[in-house]
């Protein structure tokens, strides 16, 4: 098992890197952003993906990137 802000993998070992709907759930999404820059070659390609639309509870933190209505 393995947290997305400290991926187990050498630096530079995909060519592409898929991650959906997880940057909400992690506790350092600016962490997750970095292991994924890591892990990703040169040249490779990222595709991320974060929540489109919740509805606001600021208590959660799949909520954090959204705005109170």
């Amino acid at each position: 098992m393995a947290h997305g802000e400290a991926l187990p993998f050498p630096d530079a070992s995909f060519d592409a890197v898929l991650s959906t709907q997880a940057l909400g759930l992690v506790d350092d999404p600016v962490a997750l952003g970095r292991e994924i820059a890591r892990v990703t070659r040169p040249g490779g390609i990222v595709w991320l993906t974060g929540p489109a639309a919740y509805p606001y509870d600021s208590a959660r933190p799949e909520h954090r990137f959204g705005e109170p209505e």
